[in-house]
């Protein structure tokens, strides 16, 4: 499962990298990891780029995406990733 995520996570992480090498965001890769702690280390590193973006992003758009998202799903995760993919498409 773990696997799956991290895999999944990548195209996000990769349009995240510039940010992410530019502001020395992300901790180096760990090596010989198990798949849970590359997955802990990706989501950490999109975590701190959408952490910097967070300023310079639509604040009303993603409370209505995220707000409509939960609305259709009951999903508080699904709901914050819709939001943030709304946000990130929209910059």
């Amino acid at each position: 499962r773990a696997s799956r995520a991290y895999v999944r996570l990548e195209p996000l992480e990769r349009a995240l990298d510039d940010l992410l090498v530019r502001r020395a965001l992300r901790l180096p890769r760990p090596r010989f990891a198990s798949p849970a702690t590359l997955l802990m280390w990706r989501r950490t590193s999109i975590h701190n780029a959408l952490g910097q973006l967070a300023a310079y992003c639509d604040g009303d758009l993603y409370d209505r995406t995220r707000a409509d998202a939960l609305a259709a799903t009951g999903d508080p995760g699904l709901a914050g990733a819709r939001a943030w993919a709304a946000v990130i498409t929209d910059a």
